[in-house]
């Protein structure tokens, strides 16, 4: 055994520290700037000015190890840090904990299982590669199936987002700036692949909305809509079409419902119900009267009281939305008019002569439409009769009445 102490071999201020036993010499080499400990000739330990580098002669960092860190030691649970510090160490349990001034103590281990790293059991983000989970997950990535899930640990598509209460299994897409822009979800289709997309073509689904439900034994397809290709694709042709299917009762596979197809017909396999308008036009007589009168639905015969000459049958529950009346009375003209909705029910001979609402308008000109708007949300029921009353100021002169009826059709 030898130890031999040499100074300036290598530059001014090395220090060397050599020991020769059993043939594997060490070396401890004190530099102008560095600290370097190297075993067989192997640098284990580098350190300079700004950073130590413990298997590597290049760190990049403060601390910078190449391979592995062991923690030995076991503790207690220390006291509390002094005010901006912490550290980590491990307990009899085998587990690694962080406790900084701030922070109870914190288990750094408890990954749930696996062999995953940056989270434990309890917390909203846990990484799987083939382990177990615990607790509560808001952030899952299933590494083994290259899949995220939100609220679930096991998810079933590249982005699974679940939840077991109410109004929380939801995804927000939003957007606030001084534009006129708006937030969008994009569904894009190309054939080839990512890094190299090829034209898609005639008859390929370019993007769907499916809506899938639990029937007692699996999730099946309730309802989707998609769009299609609906032609040759090229950079100056993009026909498509849009399609919206649903299931019908006693049958579990969607549809065609609706298709809009590439020149934006549209084609409809049920009824089409909803709101719907219809006008009806009317005509009478009463050069000198200046009483009210009930408009006739057919003919030309005005009545002054209620009348079945002056009444028609509501098919749907629905109102009266406006009548236009134009009448060639001059000097005077019909002055201050009220226009009035009637309605009789069912069993009844004729209808109420009280209005259900009435306008007025001052038709100040001869041979001019005035307009009677009516604001009523409804005013008939299916199967009611209904009619429509005209009272002038002076003598009604000839009319033409047209009336516009809304009817809700379900």
């Amino acid at each position: 055994m030898s130890y031999k102490f040499t100074t300036g071999s290598v530059r001014r201020g090395d220090v060397f520290y050599e020991d020769d036993r059993d043939g594997e010499p060490t070396y401890i080499d004190f530099g102008q700037d560095t600290i370097t400990l190297r075993p067989s000739g192997s640098q284990i330990l580098f350190a300079d000015a700004d950073a130590v580098g413990i298997g590597t002669i290049a760190p990049i960092s403060k601390l910078d190890v190449a391979g592995k860190i062991a923690i030995t030691a076991e503790v207690a649970t220390p006291a509390q840090p002094a005010d901006g510090e912490g550290y980590i160490y491990s307990k009899s349990d085998g587990k690694l904990y962080w406790r900084s001034y701030d922070l109870s103590e914190t288990d750094l281990t408890a990954t749930g299982g696996g062999g995953g790293s940056p989270a434990g059991s309890d917390s909203q983000i846990q990484y799987n590669n083939g382990g177990a989970f615990g607790g509560a997950s808001g952030l899952v990535y299933d590494d083994s199936n290259a899949r995220v899930g939100i609220g679930i640990t096991a998810p079933d598509s590249t982005l699974h987002v679940h939840s077991d209460s109410i109004n929380s299994g939801i995804i927000t897409i939003s957007q606030a700036d001084n534009s006129g822009d708006a937030s969008q979800l994009d569904l894009s289709k190309a054939r080839g692949s990512g890094a190299s997309p090829a034209t898609v073509q005639d008859g390929d689904f370019i993007g769907q909305v499916r809506m899938v439900g639990y029937d007692g034994d699996s999730y099946d397809n309730f309802a989707d809509i998609y769009v299609q290709a609906a032609g040759t694709i090229s950079t100056t042709s993009h026909p498509s079409k849009l399609v919206i299917r649903t299931t019908q009762a006693s049958a579990t596979s969607p549809t065609t419902a609706v298709t809009i197809d590439e020149n934006q017909d549209m084609t409809v396999a049920g009824a089409v119900l909803g709101k719907m308008r219809h006008m009806t036009h009317h005509r009478y007589n009463d050069g000198s009267g200046k009483l009210k009168e009930y408009i006739p639905w057919a003919g030309t015969s005005e009545q002054p009281s209620p009348s079945y000459i002056t009444m028609g049958v509501a098919p749907y529950n629905g109102r009266l939305v406006k009548v236009l009346v134009r009448s060639s009375k001059a000097n005077p003209t019909m002055g201050n008019t009220t226009v009035g909705m009637h309605i009789g029910t069912d069993g009844v001979t004729t209808f109420n002569d009280i209005a259900e609402e009435t306008v007025t308008v001052n038709m100040v000109s001869a041979n001019t439409t005035g307009t009677f708007n009516f604001t009523n949300a409804n005013h008939f029921a299916a199967g009611d009769t209904i009619a429509v009353s005209i009272d002038p100021t002076e003598a009604h002169g000839n009319v033409n009445v047209t009336c516009v009826w809304e009817y809700n059709i379900t």
